[in-house]
């Protein structure tokens, strides 16, 4: 690579808030990919079926459903299916009245005691919910279950926290700078996401959240880019706490002075962020400014001119 060519990462994608808990829409997946991708599981279909349907069948399979028309379903199959359920069989024993029948009692599907269950299993249920979302999000707002109610809130928040990776970006504006100007003095600001994002964390009263895992990336942008979380990533560095043991990766994009930066950010981290015989078993607001700052102090020691990460 040459010298005054730094290398580039992919530009992250701007943020989408509050999809990640949605089920897919399937919208750029091709009809083919969908109907291939069934057809492995081993349905069959119609050789006209419209890519419509063939949705419907995916996100029915996405939420743990029974595709019922599946010919390896037989009538028994469908019959025994209504009388555990203790659904109303239908005037005609015929396989499509039956089909109809347990469509209907999934459309009103509810569970409502699932505040009368234990804690404990209440928790795993949790768990195992928040691990079938994307494990790692950017300025996510809370899970649906969270929004229920303040105990559900209390229960689910530590756990969506815990297992999700969260992403952290901060910006070196460009339009404030002109190549070889001095930045000793400049900031590196979270955009609005990750700032909002972060005020989310605050409680009034109580321990605050706690973050297992943290993904940091140094990006360089326009005031318009950092409105839109886009922009050349410089640096990114991922966080990571288990069992009060801290790891820490590092991935630079820099040049001629990458492994300077890395060595005092690492020296840095080790000093302040993971403070020697200070156990960590999760990562507070607080730290999250002490990471910031961070970056801050070894960005601008390591690179005083606006431009120096290009040579």
């Amino acid at each position: 690579m040459a010298a005054n060519t730094p290398a580039k990462f992919n530009p992250p994608k701007a943020p989408d808030h509050d999809n990640y808990w949605r089920l897919n829409d399937y919208q750029s997946t091709q009809r083919t990919t969908l109907l291939r991708d069934l057809e492995r599981k081993g349905f069959t279909f119609r050789a006209d079926i419209r890519k419509g349907e063939l949705v419907e069948v995916q996100q029915r399979l996405d939420c743990g459903l029974l595709y019922y028309e599946d010919k390896r379903i037989t009538k028994a199959d469908l019959n025994r299916l209504i009388e555990n359920r203790q659904l109303l069989k239908p005037v005609t024993s015929s396989r499509k009245a039956m089909i109809s029948v347990l469509m209907g009692a999934d459309e009103v599907l509810r569970f409502n005691k699932f505040a009368d269950l234990p804690p404990e299993l209440r928790e795993r249920i949790c768990q195992y919910y928040i691990s079938s979302l994307p494990s790692r999000l950017f300025n996510p707002t809370q899970p649906p279950i969270a929004r229920a109610c303040k105990l559900f809130r209390e229960e689910v928040l530590p756990v969506f926290h815990s297992l999700t990776a969260f992403e952290l970006r901060f910006y070196l504006i460009s339009n404030d700078y002109k190549v070889g100007d001095d930045i000793r003095r400049a900031a590196l600001r979270p955009c609005f996401q990750t700032s909002q994002f972060m005020n989310t964390l605050r409680t009034s009263g109580g321990p605050g959240a706690r973050l297992n895992c943290l993904k940091v990336s140094i990006m360089e942008g326009s005031m318009r880019e950092m409105q839109s979380s886009v922009g050349n990533v410089l640096v990114r560095a991922k966080y990571r706490t288990h069992h009060n043991e801290q790891t820490f990766g590092l991935c630079v994009a820099l040049s001629k002075r990458a492994q300077d930066f890395e060595s005092r950010l690492r020296a840095e981290s080790r000093s302040s962020f993971f403070r020697p015989r200070f156990d960590k078993a999760a990562f507070s607001l607080d730290d999250l400014y002490k990471l910031r700052k961070d970056f801050e102090t070894t960005f601008f020691s390591t690179f005083p001119k606006f431009g120096d990460w290009r040579t």
